[in-house]
C-alpha cells in the first residue's frame, strides 16, 4: 500500500517509522465506522471519549502516552488531519465510508506534521476525483433505530477537469434508558457533504480544491456515576484529614441506573452537542523541471458547537442552594476556527538525493459564546453563576522545515528531517460585568500570553536485508507546546493561586528500531517495531476546587515518563479463500518523577509540605489511560459463487487491557473484547451483508473520569480534625467515579452498489 507519512507517495515497507493505514477495502471488510474502531486494530493506539463527540473529550493514547485536553491551548499529543490540513476539534464524526484510507503515524511526527503530534498523527484521505465515470451507494439498517446511507460519484467533466461529490447520514436512537425522563440517551445523527474539484491546466500543474460540511446533533451521551457508597478506601478520619474517599478496584458499571437531568437542559437549548463544521482545502502542485516540485497546502476549518450538558452525571444539584443552584446543569456555545497554510519545495539534488525545505503558519481561535444554567426549582434559565468571563484562545504558530533523505546505494537509505517552530498562545477573558475585575495572569489586561520555541529532529535509517526484509532505525524528538489553565485553585487568604497557571512543555525523544518483511512468496507480511521513550514534564489532569464546593480538572506537570514498547503487525494470505491478520502491542509507561498532593491526601497527609513530600511520591506508578496489552486477531474466508459472485465470512476479535483511572493505581476500567462479525454476498456490482458490533455485548466502560458524589451528603471539614496542619484545598465532596458506558451489541444489515470504474 501506498502512504503520505512523509508528505510524498511511499510504499508502506519503505517507511522507516511505524505506520498502520487502513484502505477504502479495509475499512469496508472490516465494518469500521470510527476513529475508535481503528484504535482497537492498531497496536500501541487506544482512543476514548469522556464525554461524547464534543470538543476537547478525545482522550488518545499513543505509545504509552495519554492526552487530556484541559488545558486553554488545545495542545495534544496526537494530532488529525484531513488531507494534510489539521483538525483542530474532534475527529470523531468524520465519516469512514466513502475514504480512500487512513493512516495511523506513531511515534513523533513533528517534523512533518507540527505542532500536536509529538506522540503519532492521523491523517483521513479523501477520494481523489477520477478521469473515468464512477460511484458507490450504500445503505444500512439495523437495531435501536440505527439508519444509514452513503454515496459518492466522480468522474471527467471537461480535458483536465474531474470533479468529486459524496454525501453521508446516520442516526441512531440509543441504547440505554434514563430514568430520570424514560427516555432513550445516546443517540446520534450525523450528515456529511463533500465536493472536490481536480483541476490540470497543463502537464506540470494540478490544481485541487475541496469543500465540506458537517452536521451532527447528538443525544447527551451515556454516563453513570458509581455511588459514593462503594468507596472501599482512603476515609477521612483524624489519621488522614485530607482523604476524600476513594474505590480500589474494577469499575462498577450499571446501565440501569444512568440518570441524567436532561428535562431540564431542554429548556435553556437542548441537552448533547450539535457541530456544524465547514471545511475548506486547496492543494496546488507545480512541478518545476524533472527535479524540483513545489506543493501549496491550504486549510480551513470551522466548528459551531452547542453543548447541554448534565455535570453532575447522575441527575441531582449538587449544590442545592443560593445562588450557586442548578450550576452543574450547562448549556454552552463555543466556536473554533483552525487556518494553516504549508509551502514545501521538493528537489532532486543529485542521483539518490532529496532535499525537501519550506515553511507552514497555522492561527487557530477558540471563543466561548453563551454559558447559560438552569434553576431545577424554579425553571428558570440564566447565566451560570460560576462563569463570569468569556474566553477567547488564540495560537499563532509558524515554523520553517526542511530535510535530506540519501539513498546511499541500494540497500542504505538515510534521512535527517528538521523542524523549528514558534507557538505563541494568548488568552483573553473578557468579563460579563466590565465593573468585575477578571483575576488571573495579568488582572489589568485579563490577558494569558507566552511563546513557546521547539526544535524538533528526526533522523532515519533505513537497510534492505534482501528482496524480502527491510530494517529500519530512528530516532525523534517531539514537543507538546505549553499552555495555561483558565480556573486555578483559590489560596487560603483568597484570590488565586497563580502557581496553578502556567504548564510547561512535554518534551519526548523516541528511540525506534523495527522491520517489515515479507515471506510466503510475498503471501504474508510481519512488520515489527520496538521503540524506548523518555518523556519530560509529561501533562496530566488534576481535580482541583474552586470554591462553593465546584472543583475542576486542570493540567499539571507530572515530571518524567518512561515507556518501553512493542508493536507487532501480521497479515497472510493462508489459501486463495482464507486471509487472517494479527496485531500485538506491549506498553510499559512508568511515572518516574512526580509528586502529587492528592496522593499525599489519600495516604494520609495533614497538607504540610513535609507529608506532601514523604506520602505524595507516585514514581514507579503506571500512567493513566495505557493498557498494557493489546491484541487484536480478524480473519475473511470468502469463495466464488456463480459466475461472477462470491460469498463471504469476516470475524474480528479486539482486546484492551484494564487501564488505570489515575496516578494512584486504584481504580481500573476492566479488560475490554470487542468482537465483530460479517457474512455478505457478492454478485457482480451489488453486495449484501449482515453484521454484528459487540456481539458478547461487553459493558467494561470506555472511560472512567475521577469525580465527586454528594447525593448522600459531604464529608466533615479538615479543619475540624486536631492531627490537620494545612487545609488549603481540601473539599468536603466525597469522591466517586464516573463512567462513559459503551455501545452494546448490535446487529445489521448492509447494501451496497458500485457502477462505473
Amino acid at each position: 500500500m501506498l502512504v503520505s507519512v512523509r508528505k510524498q507517495a511511499e510504499s508502506i515497507r519503505d517507511v522507516p517509522i511505524s505506520v498502520a493505514a487502513f484502505s477504502n477495502e479495509d475499512i469496508k471488510e472490516l465494518g469500521l465506522t470510527s476513529i475508535e474502531d481503528i484504535a482497537l486494530l492498531t497496536p500501541g493506539f487506544s482512543f476514548t471519549s469522556a464525554f461524547g463527540r464534543q470538543p476537547g473529550s478525545d482522550r488518545p493514547t499513543m505509545r504509552g502516552i495519554s492526552t487530556v485536553q484541559n488545558g486553554v491551548a488545545n495542545a495534544s499529543a496526537v494530532a488529525y488531519f484531513v488531507d494534510g490540513i489539521y483538525l483542530g476539534g474532534s475527529p470523531q464524526s468524520t465519516e469512514l465510508s466513502n475514504l480512500e484510507r487512513v493512516e495511523v503515524m506513531r511515534g513523533p511526527q513533528a517534523a512533518q506534521f507540527g505542532r500536536g503530534t509529538y506522540m503519532g498523527a492521523i491523517n483521513y484521505i479523501t477520494r481523489k476525483p477520477s478521469d473515468v465515470l464512477e460511484g458507490e451507494l450504500e445503505a444500512s439498517a439495523g437495531d435501536d433505530g440505527y439508519a444509514a446511507g452513503t454515496g459518492w460519484i466522480s468522474g471527467p467533466l471537461t480535458d483536465g477537469l474531474s470533479f468529486y461529490m459524496g454525501a453521508g447520514f446516520d442516526t441512531f436512537d440509543g441504547q440505554y434508558t434514563n430514568q430520570r425522563t424514560g427516555e432513550d440517551v445516546g443517540g446520534e445523527e450525523t450528515m456529511n457533504l463533500t465536493g472536490k474539484l481536480f483541476w490540470a491546466p497543463t502537464d506540470n500543474v494540478d490544481v485541487s480544491f475541496k469543500l465540506g460540511y458537517q452536521e451532527t446533533d447528538d443525544d447527551h451521551f451515556v454516563i453513570y456515576l458509581q455511588p459514593r457508597s462503594l468507596n472501599n478506601c482512603c476515609f477521612r478520619n483524624d489519621a488522614a484529614p485530607r482523604a476524600r474517599e476513594y474505590y480500589q478496584g474494577e469499575a462498577v458499571p450499571d446501565e440501569n441506573n444512568v440518570n441524567l437531568a436532561t428535562d431540564l437542559l431542554d429548556l435553556a437549548g437542548g441537552s448533547g452537542v450539535e457541530l456544524e463544521r465547514t471545511l475548506a482545502a486547496m492543494s496546488i502542485n507545480w512541478q518545476i523541471n524533472d527535479r524540483m516540485r513545489l506543493t501549496s497546502l491550504t486549510g480551513y476549518v470551522d466548528d459551531e458547537v452547542q453543548t447541554g450538558l448534565d455535570s453532575s452525571y447522575a441527575g441531582y444539584d449538587p449544590i442545592p442552594f443560593g445562588s450557586f443552584r442548578g450550576a452543574f446543569y450547562m448549556y454552552d456555545e463555543d466556536e473554533q476556527s483552525d487556518f494553516s497554510q504549508e509551502l514545501r519545495l521538493d528537489f532532486d539534488i543529485t542521483e539518490g538525493v532529496h532535499l525537501t525545505f519550506g515553511g507552514y503558519y497555522y492561527e487557530g481561535e477558540t471563543k466561548e459564546g453563551v454559558s447559560l444554567s438552569i434553576d431545577p426549582v424554579d425553571l428558570e434559565v440564566g447565566p451560570n453563576p460560576f462563569i463570569d468571563s468569556r474566553t477567547i484562545e488564540d495560537i499563532e504558530n509558524m515554523a520553517v522545515f526542511g530535510g535530506v533523505n540519501w539513498q546511499i546505494n541500494d540497500r542504505w537509505n538515510v534521512g535527517l528531517e528538521l523542524r523549528y517552530a514558534e507557538d505563541e498562545i494568548s488568552v483573553k477573558e473578557v468579563a460579563d460585568d466590565p465593573a468585575d475585575p477578571i483575576e488571573g495572569c495579568d488582572s489589568r489586561a485579563s490577558l494569558c500570553e507566552d511563546t513557546f520555541e521547539s526544535f524538533t529532529p528526526r533522523l532515519t535509517a533505513l537497510y534492505q536485508l534482501n528482496d524480502a526484509v527491510n530494517l529500519y532505525a530512528n530516532v525523534a524528538q517531539g514537543t507538546k507546546p505549553g499552555d495555561f489553565n483558565s480556573d486555578v485553585p483559590d489560596l487560603p487568604g483568597g484570590g488565586p493561586d497563580e502557581s496553578f497557571r502556567a504548564v510547561d512543555e512535554e518534551e519526548a525523544w523516541n528511540y525506534e528500531l523495527g522491520a517489515k518483511t515479507l515471506f510466503w512468496d510475498g503471501r504474508a507480511s510481519v512488520n515489527v517495531a520496538g521503540f524506548y521513550l523518555d518523556v519530560q514534564d509529561q501533562q496530566l489532569t488534576q481535580v482541583i476546587e474552586l470554591g462553593g464546593g465546584l472543583t475542576t480538572s486542570i493540567l499539571a506537570n507530572v515530571g518524567e515518563t518512561e515507556v518501553w514498547g512493542i508493536e507487532f503487525e501480521s497479515l497472510v494470505n493462508l489459501t486463495d479463500e482464507l486471509s487472517a491478520g494479527l496485531t500485538y502491542a506491549w506498553t510499559d509507561s512508568e511515572i518516574k518523577e512526580r509528586i502529587s498532593t492528592d496522593e499525599a491526601d489519600l495516604q494520609g497527609s495533614d497538607g504540610s509540605f513535609a507529608d506532601i513530600q514523604a506520602l505524595g511520591n507516585v514514581s514507579g506508578k503506571t500512567s493513566p489511560r495505557v493498557p498494557e496489552n493489546q491484541f487484536s486477531l480478524f480473519a475473511r474466508y470468502q469463495r466464488p459463487m456463480g459466475a461472477d459472485g462470491s460469498w463471504y465470512v469476516t470475524g474480528n476479535w479486539a482486546y484492551e487491557e484494564s487501564k488505570f483511572s489515575q496516578e494512584h493505581n486504584l481504580m481500573e476500567t476492566g479488560d475490554r473484547n470487542i468482537v465483530g462479525l460479517r457474512a455478505g454476498i457478492i454478485m457482480g456490482q451489488w453486495e449484501f451483508s449482515v453484521w454484528g458490533k459487540n456481539i458478547f455485548d461487553d459493558d467494561t466502560p470506555v472511560d472512567a473520569l475521577r469525580y465527586i458524589d454528594r447525593r448522600s451528603g459531604t464529608l466533615p471539614s479538615c479543619t475540624t480534625f486536631p492531627s490537620a496542619v494545612a487545609c488549603g484545598g481540601s473539599s468536603t465532596s466525597p469522591r466517586s467515579f464516573a463512567m462513559t458506558l459503551p455501545r452494546q451489541d448490535q446487529w445489521g444489515a448492509t447494501v451496497r452498489y458500485r457502477f462505473g470504474g
